[in-house]
């Protein structure tokens, strides 16, 4: 008996309605259903006066787990099983293997088991030639996050000083192993289950036993926190995102950056296109990211404190700064703006604990993350080379242009113009996925996004090594 039968049918008759994939209406769905199952979750199992009632930690472990794997099953079918196999050997390695080294063996079971979901991806990919098909390894991705990270946090607190951690992993260190319910519950939790944004362990579980439901805000006055405005507030821009991405898909398609008609066209119009293509796939991710977040707030996950006005944040796993990507500075500003929690996730896990070539370390970690494509290299290193280039136009230029105001202004409205060009012409490789398209998109824009940043580098070193020249 298929238990996905009556649902399939629902889902794939909407899916004929809508002209979509039947995987991306069973998304929606699911979007929806959690965020209704949020806002009741919020206020289930608490007293009035907003504290979690006796025994209530274990019910709410119970309720997320079960509402997450019921998610991820209907969303992703019987795929999603690699989810529970992966978040299952982790346990066990969690349980015995010693503190000291469970970091390192959680992260090879867990990055191996993405590993073969990545390479089936590239396979499936090639036999489907080229077809985009939404599959589990969005959901694998994020999960992989949580392990990994819960991993190092054991390890920072049962297997090293105290005096040897930073004080970020002071506060994020877990000195005692997670029950089977506590883990299961953190791994498959329902407000990031579909396609996160990453939680850490240690704020998820203050978000189960309702420790800051009740705070204090900066004037001593103690206040009963909701995510619900926040929450309603996001829901109804992640539906904007949603609109303008269903407007403008089929105007500004992705494919039209590989089409000869459109590659012969004026470079003015033709880069229009590049850059207004990207705009409507980053419409894509602000949807997903704005909706997670509104999931999150509606069961009252994501508190962050007060700000200076001691209104409440709730911005503990926003996964983007819209306009902090859309108008960055530099590629550091782009970089702190975009896919935020695997940022932090990549520090705390690889950047602060490697001692040989963090940086380097670093971007292969977050290029092994993404996939085995090799199209995705080729973007990584071509976009890893221009944001050695900006460092020296940073380091070498910008002075110049910090002596007058007027001047401050035109360096960064210049900055921001370059940053997103440059960040179009590397990703528009990664969303086309064809070796033949792309190579014809860069020579449609002279090759400027790789002659630009080795001209940079080479003249910015050379006149470095002339003023070390002088000096001696």
């Amino acid at each position: 008996m298929n238990v996905f039968y009556y649902p399939d049918l629902v889902v794939v008759r909407v899916a004929t309605l809508i002209k979509a994939q039947p995987q991306q209406v069973s998304l929606l769905l699911c979007f929806g259903l959690s965020f209704l199952a949020g806002l009741a979750f919020r206020c289930l199992l608490l007293s009035a006066s907003g504290r979690t009632l006796p025994g209530a930690a274990r019910t709410r472990h119970a309720l997320s787990m079960g509402l997450g794997l019921a998610l991820g099953f209907f969303c992703y079918r019987w795929d999603f099983f690699i989810n529970v196999v992966s978040a299952l050997i982790a346990y066990i390695l969690i349980r015995f293997v010693v503190p000291q080294k469970v970091h390192y063996v959680v992260f090879g079971s867990a990055m191996g088991i993405l590993s073969i979901v990545h390479a089936q991806r590239v396979v499936t990919h090639a036999l489907d030639n080229g077809q985009y098909k939404m599959d589990v390894s969005g959901s694998l991705m994020v999960l992989t996050q949580r392990l990994t990270a819960l991993a190092c946090s054991i390890h920072d607190g049962m297997g090293r000083k105290r005096d040897d951690l930073t004080r970020d992993q002071e506060e994020q260190c877990v000195r005692e192993i997670p029950s089977v319910l506590e883990f299961f519950s953190y791994a498959f939790n329902f407000p990031t289950i579909l396609i996160g944004p990453l939680c850490f362990y240690r704020d998820y579980i203050c978000f189960i036993e309702g420790k800051h439901y009740l705070v204090e805000d900066k004037n001593g006055h103690v206040r009963r926190t909701s995510g619900v405005k926040p929450a309603l507030k996001k829901f109804l821009f992640s539906l904007m995102w949603l609109g303008l991405y269903v407007k403008f898909v089929g105007t500004y398609s992705i494919q039209l950056n590989g089409d000869p008609d459109v590659l012969n066209r004026p470079w003015l119009q033709r880069s229009w296109i590049a850059y207004a293509s990207m705009l409507t796939q980053r419409f894509r991710f602000y949807f997903a990211w704005t909706i997670a977040d509104s999931i999150a707030n509606a069961a009252g996950l994501g508190f962050n404190g007060f700000d200076e006005n001691s209104n409440e944040k709730w911005n503990l796993i926003t996964n983007t700064d819209i306009l902090g990507t859309e108008f960055a500075l530099n590629f550091k500003h782009l970089l702190e703006s975009w896919n935020i929690q695997t940022s932090v996730w990549l520090k705390r896990v690889c950047y602060e604990r490697v001692k040989f070539r963090p940086f380097l370390l670093t971007n292969i970690l977050v290029a092994w993350w993404h996939g085995f494509f090799p199209i995705y290299y080729v973007g990584w290193v071509g976009f890893g080379f221009s944001v050695l280039a900006a460092r020296h136009i940073r380091r070498v230029i910008r002075p110049y242009f910090q002596k007058h105001y007027v001047l401050q202004r035109f360096y960064d409205c210049l900055t921001i113009v370059t940053t997103m060009a440059f960040l179009t012409y590397y990703v528009v490789t990664i969303a086309l996925m064809d070796f033949g398209k792309t190579f014809s998109f860069w020579r449609s824009q002279y090759f400027l996004g790789h002659l630009i940043p080795i001209a940079v580098v080479l003249l910015c070193s050379r006149k470095k090594q002339v003023k070390k020249d002088k000096d001696d």
